[in-house]
């Protein structure tokens, strides 16, 4: 009974050297960013993002080059071995660090699973910003909520959220299939309309961008949902959303 209480005492080595590998990695894309980095373009960026985070300056294509370098060389690259990365990453508390955790899960979506709906949650809270919150949402979100119907169903209680970056972001799950001419239009006014009349200009920009974007395919879904709505809808929303409407139509709209 001894040997099998001190046996189980004993550390995972396998834990150990994983855990470790993760931070070396870490360690050493921090390294690459860091003198990647030029000073002034972090100090510019941190201010036009109004962010409390840490820039290095190394702008979005960097990022999106390192993150397909690292995807080609780790193909194999499992679920678990993922968020290990991106939750030591995340902690670091930059800007390109946490960019390149979103160019991640971006290029490793085949792997993410319908419980990670609420690390991704987290991810968005934290995020507290359009830039990040945006690429979350455009590029990692909207691939749950096209491939899980659980997760396209929390949208609903998404769009109710007392956080506005999370509202945002359940509106901005659908965008990808509805500016192509796909997607449920429906469903994108049922989560738009009990928005229409708030003040936050992140909601009111986000639906006018939507119906922007469905506009340059459908315009008429467009037209539809800004004359069912004139009254309510803000005028930050209207310009957006009838930017490409015809004459014709924004006629009718009293523009």
């Amino acid at each position: 009974m001894k040997q099998m209480a001190n046996n189980s005492k004993k550390p995972d080595n396998s834990v150990i050297k994983a855990t470790k590998k993760v931070t070396d990695v870490a360690s050493e894309l921090d390294e690459i960013f860091r003198k990647a980095g030029r000073k002034e373009r972090a100090v510019y960026e941190k201010r036009y993002l109004k962010s409390a985070l840490e820039f290095y300056g190394t702008g979005v294509p960097f990022v999106r080059k390192q993150a397909k370098m690292f995807y080609k060389a780790h193909p194999d690259y499992s679920h678990d071995e993922l968020w290990a990365l991106v939750d030591v990453l995340w902690r670091k508390d930059n800007h390109e660090l946490r960019s390149f955790c979103v160019a991640l899960l971006e290029l490793f979506s085949d792997r993410l699973l319908a419980s990670d709906l609420s690390r991704i949650k987290s991810l968005l809270i934290q995020s507290a910003g359009w830039a990040l919150v945006d690429w979350l949402a455009t590029g990692v979100l909207s691939v749950m909520v096209q491939r899980y119907a659980s997760a396209r169903r929390s949208m609903k209680v998404w769009a109710r959220h007392d956080n506005f970056w999370i509202r945002r972001s359940a509106l901005l799950s659908l965008l990808s299939e509805l500016r192509c001419g796909e997607g449920d239009f429906t469903y994108f006014e049922e989560l738009a309309v009990p928005m229409l009349q708030e003040k936050e200009f992140f909601i009111r920009k986000a639906i006018g961008w939507i119906l922007r974007e469905v506009s340059k395919k459908n315009p008429d879904l467009s037209f539809g949902f800004l004359k069912r709505h004139r009254q309510t809808v803000s005028s930050l929303t209207l310009r957006e959303g009838s930017k490409y409407l015809s004459p014709r139509q924004k006629q009718a709209l009293n523009i």
